[in-house]
């Protein structure tokens, strides 16, 4: 059994999803998970979120990244640089596809690069040069923290929270952290696997969404197609496989 992208790693049952119709490769990812394991999607929300209803939610940390911990040849690292150097365009991409899936629940997504920037101790420019290097993109005006990281031993929610929120506000505001991994699924046919993992607090520092959901892009002989419009695919299908389980309370 192999673990989840963010566990550095490629997720299980991933080359059985490849260019199939919605619904089957769907049934396929859930199924194969299922079977082995390994990460499923999910969808948790309080019931009396959010209030009102539109609200804002600032996009305070947004990443997107490859998870890649194998050794590889010097051919399949040029061909990763290669691809990398498309993450800034399908990292902006994603970001609008992120705004519009929590915009179903009542979320406004907002960003403030000033106000993220105070998370950060440091924050390397994000654009295509620094995301062919690092397989990483930061959004612009977001952070680099992530459902994973915001909530762990070493810090808490509130913590961060407090450092972004506006001290003269008046109208109710969210705090939103997302984080989009990549990883390379199958054997001989191989294609690029997201997962997205997103949390929503309140001003109190209450979460009241998280979700996770997981998709496949087109196969492709050898190589992965990391190309942006895949990339893109596969993040759809992550977002649509959302549909395909029961919401949770919170």
């Amino acid at each position: 059994m192999v673990p989840d992208p963010a566990k550095r790693g490629t997720p299980c049952g991933a080359s059985a999803v490849g260019s199939r119709p919605l619904k089957t490769r769907l049934f396929a990812l859930v199924l194969a998970l299922a079977t082995t394991g390994c990460f499923s999607p999910y969808f948790k929300r309080a019931s009396a979120s959010p209030e009102p209803k539109p609200s804002p939610a600032l996009v305070a940390g947004f990443v997107v990244h490859f998870n890649d911990n194998t050794d590889k040849s010097v051919l399949s690292a040029a061909v990763d640089l290669a691809q990398n150097a498309g993450l800034d365009e399908f990292g902006r991409k994603a970001s609008e596809m992120f705004a519009q899936a929590i915009e179903k629940h009542g979320y406004t997504a907002a960003w403030d690069g000033p106000r993220s920037a105070r998370l950060d101790a440091v924050q390397i420019s994000s654009n295509a040069s620094t995301a062919a290097l690092t397989g990483q993109w930061r959004h612009p005006d977001s952070s680099y923290w992530v459902p994973q990281t915001v909530d762990s031993l070493f810090m808490k929610p509130a913590d961060l929270i407090a450092k972004v929120t506006l001290p003269d506000a008046t109208a109710k505001e969210y705090y939103a952290f997302a984080d989009v991994a990549i990883a390379d699924g199958g054997m001989f046919l191989k294609e690029p696997v997201v997962i997205v993992r997103a949390v929503i607090y309140d001003a109190a520092s209450t979460k009241v969404v998280e979700l996770g959901g997981i998709g496949s892009g087109t196969s492709s002989f050898m190589f992965a197609d990391r190309s942006p419009n895949n990339l893109q695919a596969a993040l759809q299908n992550a977002f649509d496989s959302l549909q395909t389980v029961a919401e949770q309370p919170l």
